[in-house]
């Protein structure tokens, strides 16, 4: 039977416990300001600009006037940093989250 071994980014083994630790309890902003704010500024920035290029190039909507008198729905973008088996960073992600229980 193997075991997985961790290496923080020092070369220093981990525990299993602590490198799961360490990958759950990364503290991703909760809010668009928090995002583009924080050391990962720039991050995040880049992950929105990819997730927004992607929407646009598969035609899930496009970009036009608010009409008069209508009703925004409320975006919110969703933040998580992911990381691959060996609690080694892979990438930043997020995506927008509508909050659909706002009446019509």
């Amino acid at each position: 039977m193997h075991s997985l071994a961790f290496a923080c980014p020092a070369g220093t083994p981990v525990s299993t416990a602590d490198a799961v630790a360490c990958m759950t309890s990364a503290t991703d902003p909760v809010t668009l300001a928090e995002a583009l704010s924080g050391g990962n500024a720039d991050d995040w920035l880049l992950a929105i600009d990819d997730e927004m290029n992607n929407l646009i190039g598969m035609d899930v909507y496009e970009i036009v006037d608010k009409p008069p008198g209508v009703k925004l729905i409320p975006v919110k973008w969703v933040f998580k940093t992911k990381y691959d088996a060996f609690g080694t960073l892979e990438k930043y992600t997020c995506s927008p989250s509508c909050a659909f229980s706002v009446p019509f």
